[in-house]
């Protein structure tokens, strides 16, 4: 990537770099946005908004705005599935990827069930549910033990 100045840009300042076919874009909205394009030119185009303090058309480069429309969904899930990650740093880069994938799978189906059912849960209480259901499915609670002998069942609720 192509270096930027180093000076602290303003909401809505965007600079271009060009090298042949490859367009390096910093821009910066609520924070620095770098996007690297081959299929773009160094062009703006209206977002169809207006800044509500000063009243002027809202403008983007026109690779943010083909991201957006085109990533929106990806990025939302990603937001979404950061709330309530399984991995953590420690944890070795297959188990990483499955948990990731079962994230992404919880994520999936929660949109599935609002979208056949109407009902609007938050995703937070769609995998408390999930979680409530699968163990009562697949689990068989063991009461505790008084002693004697016998392996001493755990209690779990």
């Amino acid at each position: 990537m192509p270096a930027f100045g180093c000076r602290k840009m303003q909401r809505g300042e965007v600079e271009f770099q060009e090298n042949g076919q490859q367009l390096a874009v910093k821009w910066h909205d609520k924070r620095d946005v770098h996007v690297l394009s081959t299929v773009h030119t160094a062009t703006m185009s209206a977002t169809g908004k207006v800044d509500h303090l000063t009243g002027e058309r809202k403008i983007k480069p026109d690779c943010v705005l083909d991201y957006n429309v085109k990533m929106g969904a990806v990025d939302k899930a990603d937001m979404i599935n950061s709330f309530v990650e399984c991995t953590r740093k420690t944890t070795k880069w297959y188990k990483k990827i499955f948990f990731q994938l079962i994230d992404t799978a919880v994520l999936n189906g929660s949109i599935v069930h609002r979208q056949l059912t109407g009902k609007v849960i938050t995703y937070q209480k769609y995998r408390e549910n999930l979680m409530r259901e699968l163990l009562e499915e697949h689990h068989t609670l063991r009461r505790p033990s008084t002693g004697g002998g016998g392996g001493g069942g755990v209690a779990l609720l």
